[in-house]
């Protein structure tokens, strides 16, 4: 049984308006969702929306 090796975690740091970030770890919170979680997956989106784009 082949395992993929884990990658490497890296720290992102952002700089954002206190009232965006309590805003969004609100609305996460009531959906049960975990910050991280749901910014990994918009990331992981915007790079599949735009290697799309570039491709075209």
């Amino acid at each position: 049984m082949s395992k993929e090796p884990k990658e490497e975690i890296v720290e992102l740091k952002l700089r954002i308006p206190r009232s965006l970030r309590s805003e969004f770890k609100s609305i996460c919170a009531a959906r049960d969702e975990n910050m991280k979680d749901v910014l990994v997956a918009y990331m992981r989106k915007y790079i599949e929306q735009h290697k799309a784009e570039k491709s075209e």
